[in-house]
């Protein structure tokens, strides 16, 4: 076999690339191009990150194929399911590694629980478009209670997240105590997972922050929650901050910049201006327009601070071509920007460009 030199015959070899985001695309493309064929006895693991500039994964007829050369085992996103398993059986080691041996959820205190009907009917007593909007829906909020599947419930479902989070911030804004307070929403052990994107580095820092906090107290506090997904946010926003921008459009020096600006359009689609029961959060990339930014918006990807949606390509890590993709900001910003933990309504990033910078609406 090919290992013969080695005197290792008739055994396999598996040669691990790890950390090929810090390699130049031209060592990059000739691995990613012996993946097609070769010897049995030989595996090749490349570790690569989402954006790799012009480095071609699958764009080439004559180039490896997916599930005959390669396969892809993708570590970046997960789906809710797989996602909460693995942050559970994570956290649940690490919480009985530390003496704490109940189920991990038990340990979180749980949100308060506000019944729909009163968050919507506080919401329409401040807020004018969402009572305009009720009107426009034929929802009298005074015949709450004989709605049903058939008829008004799903639509106040649909609504109750960013009812909820308008409903606060209204509230937040009369008590004159500014953004930096925090929705109960963002709260719960398998909230603060899907914040930190079910990321095994970032779930072990935040558990070791939460772990100081239990072990002076029966159990974490919603207030504690909150305080230490903060504190995990402004260590990965620092990190950001880090990633500068090489490009002609001076507007963002860092990747934390765009992602920050990124996050203030969505926000302003939830908490500013007329009430949008479909706020936007999808990110695509149709226009010809500002493409001279597409290298700052792989870093962001490679950094984590925007994720691929999974559905909108098949071959995730082949996205040299962004037009093909579509992506989100990662749920770490959620909480920080009042932004909901799903997926929104696309955007073209080129409106987004031109919406930055803009004074921002006030509340109707």
């Amino acid at each position: 076999g090919a290992t013969c030199g080695l005197g290792e015959e008739g055994h396999k070899w598996a040669f691990l690339f790890d950390e090929l985001e810090l390699a130049p695309e031209n060592i990059i493309q000739p691995l990613v191009d012996s993946m097609r064929g070769g010897p049995e006895d030989i595996l090749f693991k490349l570790s690569l990150s989402p954006y790799h500039g012009d480095v071609s994964i699958c764009g080439s007829h004559s180039g490896a194929m997916q599930m005959q050369d390669y396969h892809f085992i993708n570590l970046t996103t997960s789906t809710k399911q797989t996602g909460e398993k693995f942050a559970k059986e994570l956290c649940n080691n690490i919480f009985k590694k530390n003496g704490f041996h109940n189920e991990i959820e038990t340990y979180f205190s749980p949100q308060k629980k506000t019944k729909l009907e009163i968050t919507l009917k506080s919401l329409e007593s401040k807020d004018y478009s969402f009572k305009d909007y009720l009107i426009k829906q034929r929802i009298s909020l005074s015949e709450y209670g004989s709605y049903s599947e058939d008829n008004k419930k799903p639509i106040l479902r649909k609504i109750q997240n960013i009812a909820l989070l308008r409903d606060f911030h209204f509230k937040s804004t009369d008590k004159k105590v500014g953004r930096r307070t925090c929705s109960e929403y963002y709260s719960g052990f398998y909230n603060l997972c899907k914040q930190v994107e079910y990321n095994p580095r970032m779930l072990i820092g935040l558990m070791n922050l939460l772990l100081e906090k239990l072990k002076t107290n029966d159990n974490i506090s919603v207030s504690d929650q909150i305080f230490c997904l903060k504190k995990s946010y402004k260590s990965f926003s620092s990190l950001l901050a880090t990633i500068s921008i090489e490009s002609s459009d001076t507007k963002f020096t860092s990747i934390f910049e765009l992602v920050e600006s990124i996050a203030e359009i969505f926000m302003s689609e939830i908490k500013l201006g007329p009430f949008n029961p479909e706020p936007k959060g999808t990110i695509i990339f149709k226009k010809e327009s500002n493409t001279g930014l597409f290298d700052s918006i792989g870093l962001a990807l490679n950094a984590g601070a925007l994720i691929v949606d999974q559905g909108s390509t098949e071959e995730f890590h082949d996205v040299s071509e962004l037009k093909s993709i579509k992506c989100r900001l990662s749920y770490i910003f959620a909480h920080e920007y009042s932004l909901l933990l799903n997926k929104g309504r696309e955007i073209d990033f080129s409106d987004i460009l031109s919406l930055s910078g803009n004074d921002q609406m006030e509340l109707l």
